[in-house]
């Protein structure tokens, strides 16, 4: 199965109303209706997935050692017994999580909506965190791209 990702935070109403007043009182293309929206797609076969909510996100970096992040909902996918990605935000930064399947392209979709009016860090392209959620030591957070989530399994 194909696997497909994606985090929305949309804008809030006030950002919405400010950018049509701008614009005239016009709708626009030009007005984005979200904040951020990113999506990941893994191809190849992904055996399972699973999606573990207000858990402890380990994280492992060469020169930083390895670190703990409390209340994270975590997504990790396999290849066999071989973890193909990880993904994670805060559990009290997601409103909503969606969950589809499309049987005739065998593709799952997992979609994580995080609150408009909350603020994060992103540590990495695939880690989402609360600003008041990172831990003392992360004063200012290291923008790491090659961070290791260490698999729950290896918990």
């Amino acid at each position: 199965m194909k696997l497909k990702v994606t985090f929305k935070q949309p804008i809030t109403e006030h950002q919405r109303d400010l950018a049509e007043k701008i614009n005239s009182g016009e709708k626009s293309f030009l007005v984005q209706n979200n904040k951020l929206k990113v999506i990941f797609r893994i191809h190849g076969n992904i055996s399972r997935f699973s999606l573990l909510e207000n858990s402890d996100l380990r994280l492992r970096y060469s020169d930083i050692g390895e670190v703990i992040i409390p209340n994270m909902t975590i997504l990790e996918c396999f290849d066999g017994g071989l973890i193909k990605g990880g993904y994670a935000a805060s559990t009290s930064l997601i409103q909503r999580i969606s969950k589809k399947y499309n049987k005739k392209y065998d593709i799952a979709e997992i979609s994580l909506y995080f609150y408009s009016h909350k603020e994060f860090v992103k540590l990495s392209p695939t880690i989402f965190v609360l600003d008041e959620e990172l831990p003392d030591y992360f004063n200012p957070p290291p923008q790491k791209d090659n961070w290791l989530i260490i698999p729950a399994s290896e918990e």
